[in-house]
């Protein structure tokens, strides 16, 4: 190869520095990028972690969030020949959640013994496999029922299950798909 006067086989510094600070420039990109990626990687690895579950403590896990039991009896009220409309929303809301005494069974934010409407489906959602009575239902709802008053109303009463006479009263309890009807006068 034949060099020029103003040309040697020797880099010039100028070169030299060119290609360090390329060299350089590479190095901190792959560098960023690396950290970049571990970075990702640390943040992912900790949001599965938080939806497993696994930095909440044994004492922040409350048995509600663990449904064992989950029934649907359902519940007709006549008065007078009159069906009664079965409240929304009993053991939810405070204005038809009166009794607590069974509230560690239950469901974050609602008793195990429940309705959603006022269809008279009763809902037994527990985390402890039990069993719930019809006065527990009424506890809870803050209306009396027994084997004299159901509501306000005292007098005769009565009470089938599925069509067959029940004298359990306040202590039947409650079964999956069940017709309780109770009737007043």
């Amino acid at each position: 190869m034949i060099l020029s006067r103003y040309e040697t086989s020797r880099p010039t510094l100028s070169i030299i520095r060119a290609s360090r600070r390329r060299h350089k420039e590479q190095y901190r990109n792959r560098r960023r990028i690396s950290i970049a990626s571990i970075f990702i990687v640390i943040i992912a690895i900790i949001v599965g972690l938080s939806y497993s579950g696994i930095f909440t403590s044994v004492s922040q896990m409350p048995n509600h969030d663990k449904m064992l039991l989950h029934i649907h009896p359902h519940l007709d009220i006549l008065i007078g020949g009159n069906r009664i409309t079965i409240p929304a929303n009993i053991g939810i809301s405070p204005n038809t959640w009166k009794n607590h005494t069974i509230d560690t069974y239950g469901m974050t934010g609602m008793a195990p013994l429940h309705t959603h409407d006022t269809s008279g489906t009763i809902h037994v959602e527990s985390n402890t496999v039990r069993n719930y009575t019809l006065g527990q239902f009424f506890d809870v709802w803050g209306v009396q029922f027994n084997e004299t008053c159901v509501l306000d109303m005292c007098g005769k009463v009565t009470v089938t299950v599925d069509g067959v006479s029940n004298n359990e009263y306040r202590n039947h309890v409650l079964k999956d798909g069940e017709l309780i009807r109770i009737v007043f006068g």
